[in-house]
């Protein structure tokens, strides 16, 4: 269901969501208050009636959690895209003090990582699968940085700052991977269980047409609520993903550069 929501247009994917959340907000309150009328009682109005604010107040709390965990993750990763590009940089002018053909093998497959970075390995982050090509190409930069032989003083200070990069490379490239196939928060979950049980405590009041536009209201907007936590949790795919754009200005950059 999440998958197919994201797959969809913005517009489409909060309308689809907003259907089944009221859908099944009615479903819950008409069938929570059948149950009740049969042991009605009127004194069960006044603790059901806080048991409901209850219930709505702790899911309030949920979505602002959820929305917090969302927007933070999402900041995380564009930190993280934003400090490998650095280290990537860093990497590919440190290697011009090795005037060597290991050192002019090391940049390029730098380069052509980063390329299968923006190419292959975000198009498939989308479908929250990991770009082996990729993958090898780091690998691959990696062993030629390790054959390089520094030859004075100056060569040793940069290849351990090259070393230092590498790592930072690994780090944050490790980072976004791991954003892309985490899961919605379990906050989603929390604040549907308490959504329900709202609606179910709200069914000691009997249906009528103003209450059910009321539920079928407030359900709409809790669906279209949950749809943007759910949209912002998958940073590679829906309207809020994230585009390599850093990494497309540092590759046009790169490959415009001279040998």
């Amino acid at each position: 269901m999440v998958e197919f929501l994201l797959s969809l247009p913005q517009l489409a994917g909060a309308i689809i969501a907003m259907v089944v959340a009221a859908v099944a907000g009615v479903a819950v309150y008409v069938f929570s208050s059948k149950l009740i009328s049969k042991r009605f009682n009127i004194d069960l109005i006044e603790p059901m009636a806080n048991l409901f604010r209850l219930a709505a107040i702790f899911v309030g709390l949920m979505l602002s959690f959820a929305f917090a965990d969302v927007l933070s993750e999402k900041r995380a990763i564009d930190r993280a895209i934003a400090r490998e590009a650095i280290a990537i940089w860093d990497t590919h002018i440190n290697l011009k003090f090795f005037d060597t053909e290991e050192a002019h093998e090391a940049r390029a497959k730098l380069i052509e990582y980063l390329e299968s970075v923006v190419v292959d390995e975000w198009s498939q982050l989308e479908s929250d699968q990991l770009s082996q090509r990729t993958a090898d190409l780091r690998g691959e930069f990696t062993n030629h940085v390790f054959n390089l032989r520094p030859a004075t003083p100056v060569q040793e200070s940069v290849w351990s700052g090259i070393m230092s990069d590498i790592d930072k490379i690994s780090n944050h490239r490790m980072e976004r991977l791991g954003s892309a196939l985490a899961g919605p928060p379990v906050f989603v979950y929390i604040v549907m269980t308490g959504f329900l049980v709202s609606m179910a405590c709200f069914g000691v009041y009997r249906p009528q047409g103003t209450l059910i536009v009321t539920v079928s209201l407030v359900s709409a907007f809790i669906g279209f609520m949950v749809y943007l936590v759910v949209a912002l949790s998958d940073p590679y795919q829906g309207a809020f993903r994230v585009e390599p754009i850093v990494f497309e200005n540092l590759l046009e950059r790169l490959q415009n550069q001279k040998p």
